[in-house]
């Protein structure tokens, strides 16, 4: 779809009046899709439509279409939307290069009202170009508020079906050249791959076949110093050659006592430190076992301390123990002989204080 510029201008039942009345209309003003600076003309008309109708945030349009799935500008997606909104007037438009386009639709019918082309200078609206468009808008609005505006004749629906036929038409035809573009464009990039692929390809073997020519006349070219090497060798063993050999056989055997030399020097190193480790570790464990048989001591006492506590403790309370079982004894003993006493004494008086039975010993006098 070509882009377009949406302006929803949602307008509350039953006012018609000029004045107060339109400050309670509701306009609801959509972003502007277009190429040319939509935006500063959506703030231009924005301008304009608030001077005398307040201006609502353009989401609710735009989320009622789309939970209604009515997104498009067809007579009926607009009738939906502005029946749900309680809108009675739907602008909407198109920003060219040099041109601006606004179509007024009613919110009750969702069918044409008007259809207004102005002209932009540096892709912007002119003052006075401003001021036209602004008193032909709020005139087309308070006549659609007011029912003033007849229904779109039959003929201009058919001329705008014709219209919008051309232009799906136009643009069926505009992608089908822009499809064929793409392919020829991808035809010849193809056709640049494959040169480019071949161009490498035979580069490649060309590189592969002169390495195969440089290795072959480099293998060449050992074989026969091999060959040289070898028949040389074979030719004669003169005496620098010898004398070569005594003076390498003299240097690795020296160096051979050079090697054994360092490593005697450095494995009676190794041995000292080795004595020297053993000894430290062999006096750190003196000093703990020094340590630990103090411990030990001093924790052999503790034990017989708090053991000879304990016998001492034990005999203090079994000495008290036996004290208070000799006490309780006592105790027994003594109110064993009060009860028996007391039997006597039943026993020798009556009620009154009369001798009953003389044969039993005098106790004291009952009180």
């Amino acid at each position: 779809m070509r882009n377009k510029l949406m302006v929803g201008v949602g307008l509350a039942l039953g006012l018609a009046m000029a004045g107060p009345a339109d400050a309670a209309t509701s306009v609801v003003v959509l972003s502007f899709d277009g190429e040319q600076r939509t935006a500063r003309n959506q703030r231009d008309i924005v301008d304009m439509l608030s001077e005398r109708f307040e201006v609502l945030p353009e989401w609710r349009y735009r989320r009622t279409a789309r939970r209604m799935n009515a997104k498009s500008l067809r007579p009926r997606n607009v009738r939906r939307v502005a029946r749900r909104l309680r809108a009675r007037v739907v602008i909407y438009g198109e920003v060219s290069r040099r041109e601006l386009t606004v179509v007024i639709r009613s919110g009750r019918s969702g069918e044409l009202v008007k259809r207004y082309r102005v002209p932009l200078r540096r892709k912007r609206l002119t003052r006075r170009n401003a001021r036209k468009l602004r008193r032909k808008l709020t005139r087309v609005i308070r006549d659609v508020v007011a029912g003033r505006v007849s229904k779109r004749p039959r003929t201009s629906r058919v001329a705008e079906r014709r219209r919008a036929k051309r232009e799906r038409k136009r643009r069926a035809q505009q992608r089908r050249i822009e499809a064929e573009r793409r392919e020829a464009r991808e035809e010849r990039r193809e056709r640049r791959a494959r040169k480019r692929r071949a161009r490498k390809r035979k580069r490649i073997e060309r590189e592969r076949r002169e390495a195969r020519e440089e290795r072959r006349a480099r293998r060449d070219r050992k074989r026969a110093r091999v060959r040289r090497d070898r028949k040389k060798r074979r030719r004669a063993r003169t005496a620098r050659e010898r004398r070569a050999q005594r003076i390498r056989d003299a240097r690795e055997r020296r160096g051979q006592r050079i090697r054994d030399a360092r490593e005697r020097r450095l494995r009676k190193i190794r041995d000292r430190r080795e004595r020297r480790a053993q000894r430290i570790r062999d006096a750190r464990e003196r000093r703990l076992r020094k340590i630990r048989d103090r411990r030990e001591r001093i924790a052999a006492a503790k034990r017989k301390k708090a053991e000879a506590k304990r016998s001492k403790a034990k005999a203090k309370r079994d000495k008290a123990a036996a004290k208070r079982r000799k006490a309780r004894a006592e105790k027994r003993r003594k109110a064993r002989e009060k009860a028996e006493e007391r039997k006597l004494m039943e026993e020798k008086y009556d009620k009154d204080g009369n001798v009953v039975d003389d044969e039993i010993p005098t106790v004291l006098k009952k009180k």
